[in-house]
């Protein structure tokens, strides 16, 4: 992920990128070891990396860590929940929905002109978004298909 057009600098303590003319197609020279040396680092989704698109699935709450155990994929602990790190084979950008279970939003699909805070950053609450490392670092998928299949348990996509 330490590519100058996946990483981006954002404020310490920050969410959001500041000051940054057109951020969404700029490119950041600097590291992620510098980034976090300075501030907090954020990702860009929606970037192309190969035949895939890097994209994040930004869920609320702490209960979707047993379903993510179930995959066996790692994710990022967050001030409010998780993230989970995407590579999603399509031929062209997915689109950006929200995530609802049983009626009630808990988070978002993050694909083209989003970003999240990485690992490594620290919240405004002073908490570190942190890895927890229980396989492969993304989830890997040939399709929207395929992950809208893995969400048995009635979480829906909307646009």
């Amino acid at each position: 992920m330490d590519r100058a057009d996946i990483r981006l600098a954002i404020p310490l303590r920050g969410k959001y990128p500041e000051g940054v003319v057109d951020w969404v197609n700029c490119q950041e020279k600097r590291t992620i070891e510098e980034l976090l040396i300075i501030g907090n680092l954020g990702l860009r989704t929606g970037i192309k990396v190969g035949n895939y698109y890097f994209c994040v699935l930004d869920l609320d709450g702490r209960g979707w860590t047993r379903l993510v155990s179930q995959q066996r994929v790692s994710y990022v602990k967050t001030s409010k929940g998780i993230h989970i790190y995407l590579l999603i084979k399509s031929e062209k950008i997915p689109p950006n929905a929200v995530l609802f279970y049983q009626g009630k939003r808990i988070g978002d699909f993050l694909s083209k002109g989003k970003q999240v805070v990485g690992v490594g950053s620290t919240h405004e609450t002073g908490i570190t978004y942190e890895l927890v490392q229980r396989g492969k670092w993304f989830w890997k998928l040939e399709s929207m298909e395929e992950l809208r299949g893995k969400w048995v348990l009635g979480v829906v996509l909307t646009r």
